[in-house]
């Protein structure tokens, strides 16, 4: 016989392959043709039995007539979760899993599976982390899911990604006027950049992938007061608020009572800070708001004074100036920074190690693999081991400069210009603004060319 579809709503025992509607138990069954095989998540095995493919593609008994076991019991089996999954369910959300349908259930996990395209696993995700995604129907599962399409540009596997990491959005209202489009809509009349109160999808896009957690914040309650007690606190326009959320959009999900209001009090008391200092440093490294004063912060200012032998005022001014050192780790960033600078500089002493983070403390930032050994040894082939470590030692900032998008462009324009590479010209590469670099290249060529004749 060949195979039949349905779109199931309830229950039956035999049914006709030809297109038809039929009631039972006041249960609708809407049977379609051949031609929509590939929509329906159900295929015909035998009367009275509908198999879902994915059952069949795993070689798995289809149990979804099994009265005996309740919908909990068949979510465990089928997806293999463990007895702790089941007790957390039992508590929070026992009586509505076992309250569906346990057909109209199996449609749904079987569509939301192939509309992804999830592995077994993936699809183990979702339903682990939210139960409420089996109440809700195939259409608005289907309508929500071509919004997100729609609107933030999300296609096939960033789209399964997107929900896979938050299934939650799978139920949030994304009709006019409901949650997710208010949110969307306050991201883009809000959140603006260059002045204009208009960013493409596209920016919206990127910033909702980065916090999809904002799509379920409310409005009223937490957004536009967090946003409008940002401004007064830290003393800035709009504009700068909107960079600050866009800069670390989890910004937007902390409590402003209880972490950010207290972290901005302390800082600006620990630091002796102004408002505009202390709006200027959050502004530079907004992730500085998620440390905690006691137990990170305040440990990160004693050890840089301790190991760095530096005075109160020294360590607050290299706090100010990159407050990423306050929310660091010192054991697996800053303290094996500074003993490859030991290695590299063994002349160094406690002072003098002191006296270089003090005047470029991003330098404690920087990975020493990807950042500081390449371009240290960028300046040693282009000078010479020795005058590579003096340049280093005289002027640190030169190990900030981007090797790729600086340094390497640089010389090679140097090269096509008969320039020698000497330190000098190496310090030039590495410091000297866009305009004052080319300025040096035309004065080079001339001087080259008057020393010819």
């Amino acid at each position: 016989m060949a195979a039949g579809v349905l779109h199931f709503y309830g229950t039956c025992e035999s049914f006709s392959l030809e297109p038809c509607r039929w009631r039972s138990n006041s249960h609708q069954i809407k049977a379609e043709s051949n031609a929509v095989l590939l929509s329906s998540p159900y295929y015909y095995s035998k009367p009275g039995r509908f198999v879902s493919p994915l059952h069949a593609k795993a070689g798995r008994k289809d149990d979804s007539d099994d009265v005996s076991s309740s919908n909990l019991s068949w979510l465990q089996h089928r997806f293999n979760f463990s007895e702790e999954w089941r007790r957390r369910v039992e508590v929070g959300f026992n009586e509505r899993v076992d309250d569906l349908n346990r057909t109209a259930m199996i449609e749904r996990v079987d569509w939301l599976q192939q509309r992804l395209n999830l592995s077994h696993t993936e699809m183990a995700t979702i339903i682990r982390k939210q139960q409420f995604a089996l109440a809700m129907k195939v259409d608005t599962m289907s309508s929500t899911l071509r919004f997100y399409e729609e609107r933030l540009g999300l296609r096939n596997k960033s789209l399964a990604r997107f929900i896979q990491k938050h299934p939650q959005l799978l139920y949030a209202g994304v009709g006019s006027g409901q949650s997710v489009q208010r949110n969307l809509d306050w991201i883009q009349n809000r959140l603006y950049l260059n002045n204009t109160k208009i960013i493409s999808n596209k920016t919206i896009s990127k910033f909702v992938l980065q916090y999809p957690t904002v799509l379920s914040l409310s409005v009223e309650n937490n957004l536009d007061p967090k946003f409008n007690a940002l401004q007064k606190r830290l003393g800035l326009n709009e504009t700068q608020v909107a960079r600050l959320c866009i800069k670390w959009p989890p910004l937007l999900g902390m409590s402003y009572s209880t972490n950010i209001g207290p972290t901005l009090d302390w800082l600006q008391n620990r630091l002796d800070l102004d408002e505009q200092q202390l709006g200027k440093m959050v502004s530079k490294h907004p992730t500085i708001i998620s440390s905690n004063p006691e137990e990170k912060i305040e440990p990160n200012l004693k050890w840089l004074q301790e190991r760095l032998c530096l005075d109160a005022e020294a360590v607050r001014a290299m706090a100010i100036r990159q407050p990423g050192l306050m929310g660091g780790s010192t054991s697996m960033k800053m303290e094996p920074c500074l003993a490859w600078f030991s290695e590299q500089f063994p002349e160094l002493d406690q002072s003098a190690l002191g006296w270089i983070m003090r005047q470029q403390p991003s330098l404690l930032c920087y990975s020493i693999s990807n950042n500081l050994e390449p371009t240290l040894q960028f300046y040693k082939d282009c000078i010479g081991n020795e005058a590579a470590s003096i340049l280093v030692l005289k002027k640190p900032r030169v190990l900030l400069s981007s090797l790729e998008k600086r340094l390497k462009p640089r010389l090679k324009e140097a090269q096509e210009y008969g320039i020698e590479i000497d330190a000098g010209c190496v310090q030039r590469m590495a410091i000297w603004t866009e305009r004052r670099w080319h300025a040096s290249l035309l004065y080079q060529e001339e001087k080259i060319a008057c020393s010819v004749e």
